[in-house]
C-alpha cells in the first residue's frame, strides 16, 4: 500500500507562450487536505512535481511555484504547478500596480561589545587599616552575532512628502512583528522612486522599507577563576547595550553591577505609509 496521497492531474497548458518565454501550467487533484497536501512528505513525487523539477513535455522549463486550494468538503485539494525557465519570474500581479507588494531578506553579521567584571578579595595591611578589600577590574570584549535584514517594498499612488515626514518621524525605532523571541526590529528608514504605472501621465510610488532584526543574545561569561570571579552576565534583549553600573574601570569600589540598556525608543509600524506589513486591524 502506498505511503503517499492520490494525485490525479486534471489538466495541462501552455499559458502565454510566444515560443520565446514558454510558461506551463499544470493542474492536479490530490486526494488530501490543502494543508497536508502542501507538505512534499505527502504526495509521490513521482506524480506531483516538486519546485524546481523540469516539466516532462519541455524540460527546459521548471516548476517555480505552486498553488493549493481546499475543495468544497474539505478532503481533498486543487493543486496547480506553474513552469517557466530558471530565473525567469512568474508574477502574480503588475508589479506596478498601486498596492503591489513584494518582500526580500537576508542575513549578516553584527558586532556587539560585552563587559567582563573581575571580581577579587585582596589584603590591605598597615598603615592602611588590616583587613580585606574587594577589587575590581573591568574589560570589554566584543564578538559577532547574526542579524536578519527585512525589505518590504510597495507601490502607493497618493505619496506625498507628509508620508516621507511620518517615515522619517519612524526612523531609528523598535518596531515589534512576528514571532518573539526574534520579533523586535530596528527600522531603518525608508527610499522611494516614481514609476510610471499605465501612461506617462500616471504615476506611482515605489517606497522600499527595511528593517534589521535581532533575537536576545545569550551572554558569554567568562570562568571562574581560583582568586576571584567575574560578575554575572545577564541576557542581551534585542538592540540594548551592555553597562557596568556602580563602579569604574578598576581599583578599590562599591559593588559593581552588569546591566543591559535601551538604547532606541519604540515606534508604531503601523503608522508607516501603505501599511507594508499588513498590520492594520480589519474594519469591523
Amino acid at each position: 500500500m502506498s505511503q503517499f496521497a492520490t494525485v490525479t492531474e486534471l489538466y495541462s497548458s501552455f499559458d502565454g507562450g510566444d515560443g520565446s518565454a514558454p510558461r506551463r501550467v499544470r493542474g492536479f487533484l490530490i486526494d488530501a487536505p490543502s494543508f497536508i497536501a502542501e507538505l512534499d512528505s505527502t504526495t509521490d513525487p513521482g506524480a506531483f512535481p516538486r519546485v524546481g523539477a523540469q516539466d516532462p513535455v519541455n524540460p527546459q522549463l521548471v516548476c517555480q511555484s505552486r498553488e493549493f486550494r481546499a475543495t468544497g468538503d474539505g478532503q481533498k485539494s486543487f493543486a496547480e504547478c506553474f513552469y517557466a525557465r530558471p530565473g525567469e519570474v512568474w508574477p502574480t500581479q503588475d508589479n506596478k500596480a498601486a498596492g503591489y507588494k513584494s518582500d526580500s531578506g537576508l542575513t549578516r553579521i553584527g558586532v556587539i561589545r560585552q563587559p567582563q567584571v573581575f571580581e577579587r578579595l585582596t589584603a590591605i595591611g598597615a598603615p592602611f587599616g588590616g583587613g580585606d578589600q574587594f577589587e575590581y577590574e573591568s574589560t570589554w570584549i566584543e564578538y559577532i552575532i547574526p542579524e536578519q535584514v527585512f525589505e518590504v517594498t510597495i507601490n502607493i499612488a497618493d505619496w506625498d512628502l507628509n508620508m516621507l515626514s511620518v517615515v522619517a518621524g519612524q526612523t531609528g525605532k523598535i518596531h515589534t512583528f512576528g514571532t518573539a523571541p526574534s520579533n523586535k526590529w530596528l527600522f531603518q528608514g525608508a527610499s522611494y522612486n516614481r514609476v510610471r504605472a499605465t501612461s506617462d501621465a500616471d504615476h506611482i510610488v515605489a517606497v522600499n522599507y527595511r528593517w534589521i532584526g535581532r533575537a536576545p543574545i545569550a551572554a558569554k561569561p567568562q570562568d571562574i577563576t581560583l582568586n576571584g570571579i567575574y560578575l554575572p552576565i545577564p541576557e542581551l534583549p534585542p538592540f540594548d547595550e551592555y553597562r557596568v553600573a556602580g563602579a569604574a574601570q578598576a581599583g578599590a569600589l562599591t559593588e559593581p553591577e552588569i546591566i543591559t540598556a535601551p538604547v532606541y525608543d519604540p515606534g508604531d509600524a503601523q503608522l508607516l505609509p501603505g501599511d507594508p506589513l499588513g498590520l492594520v486591524p480589519p474594519m469591523p
